[in-house]
């Protein structure tokens, strides 16, 4: 990758732009065309029996394979499925370039184990999950654009990778596309498939964001924050990672990196692992065992991923964990049956205390980083700083 996005005159040809953010848990697309280029829509309508995902802005990244290999359901409707297969997009590298914390993980030695059972090569296994995901975003866009507009319109293809991947890594990831069909030949031209990091992407994002707000606030300048350092954290669903970039240019975006970049597993899968720790520990392994895995995905998506967990600001206040599974509410004999759950903002704090400690310290590691980085190229500069040093 270049390390830059964007740059080059506007062309009078209709094109479609569209971002698909690939992530290991969940993913997303959005989209713009040239008649409308400041309108950026998101694709927020899925298939799903879960309360409230139907118009999220993301699906989950999980396929399900039927006794013959062949993929039987995707994103939420894979999760009713007795077994789906989730993190599939780091089976892409070697097993020697895996990060020592992903393979530490549970999720990705579940991972491994699946495609082994299934018989699937990872490259496949991207393959239908971007098909699924192309077709679907791509029946939204004809949708709202009209068939005939979206014929005249080239494609340009943006997916994002991890900024630790290697180009034999991000090769793969072409293969993969080029599978699902998302460089199929079209009459009006061919697409053109980019790959940008996702910190990349996300600092683009900032600076776009913070542009905008200071051409609000004050209109007699705007931000330029070339020379700055943006430090990105990719607080995803599996791990969270962190890389530092100073800008070179905003128009076209440019940056370079400034310190290397480290991540660990402490993304949000494993919040929602600590509150299902906690409610077992409040109800009980015997009754928490009896809750079925499609229970136990209601329970947590209901109670948890839309009602507490966006919702807690650490302000002292009572939360009310409601709906129990079938196993709270007939309990065995001489147990007394369980309605609801009262949990205090002190208990909901310890579910995410483990994951905010671990992002808190790659912060800090990153930041000393860059210090001791501009520490060291200001003593270089300096004879008195390099004597001092020396002494």
């Amino acid at each position: 990758m270049s390390g830059s996005l964007g740059g080059g005159k506007d062309s009078k040809e209709p094109s479609i732009i569209i971002g698909i953010d690939f992530g290991t848990t969940y993913s997303g697309v959005a989209w713009t065309d040239s008649e409308d280029c400041q309108n950026i829509r998101v694709i927020s309508t899925w298939s799903t029996h879960l309360r409230n995902c139907s118009n999220t802005e993301k699906v989950p990244t999980a396929l399900s394979y039927n006794e013959n290999g062949q993929v039987e359901a995707w994103g939420y409707d894979a999760l009713r499925q007795a077994q789906e297969v989730r993190w599939f997009k780091l089976l892409l590298l070697e097993e020697k370039d895996v990060p020592s914390y992903v393979r530490r993980s549970a999720h990705f030695r579940e991972a491994r184990e699946y495609q082994y059972e299934q018989n699937q090569e990872p490259i496949d296994m991207v393959a239908a999950f971007l098909r699924r995901l192309w077709e679907h975003s791509l029946s939204l866009i004809i949708r709202e654009l009209g068939n005939d507009s979206v014929e005249r319109s080239k494609f340009h293809i943006v997916i994002t990778v991890p900024a630790i991947w290697q180009p034999y890594a991000q090769e793969r990831m072409r293969q993969a596309a080029q599978k699902a069909g998302l460089l199929t030949k079209r009459e009006c031209g061919d697409t053109q498939l980019s790959l940008l990091s996702e910190p990349e992407a996300a600092a683009l994002a900032v600076v776009s964001r913070l542009s905008k707000k200071s051409t609000v606030e004050a209109s007699d300048r705007q931000i330029e924050p070339v020379g700055d350092t943006l430090v990105v954290c990719d607080a995803g669903g599996g791990t969270a990672d962190l890389i530092s970039y100073v800008v070179q240019s905003v128009t076209p975006f440019e940056v370079q990196e400034c310190v290397k970049g480290a991540g660990d597993l402490c993304g949000g899968t494993f919040v929602d692992e600590e509150f299902l720790n906690l409610m077992q520990e409040r109800l009980g392994q015997k009754v928490f065992g009896q809750f079925s895995k499609r229970e136990t995905r209601k329970f947590l998506n209901d109670n948890w991923e839309h009602n507490i967990k966006p919702q807690f600001d650490c302000k002292q206040r009572s939360w009310l964990v409601e709906d129990l599974p079938a196993a709270c509410r007939a309990p065995g004999r001489g147990q007394k049956r369980t309605k609801e759950i009262e949990l205090s903002s002190d208990a909901v704090t310890q579910v995410f205390e483990p994951v905010v400690e671990k992002n808190e310290i790659l912060l800090r590691e990153q930041l000393a980083a860059i210090k001791a980085k501009y520490e060291e190229a200001a003593k270089a500069s300096s004879p008195i700083l390099q004597f001092r040093s020396a002494l």
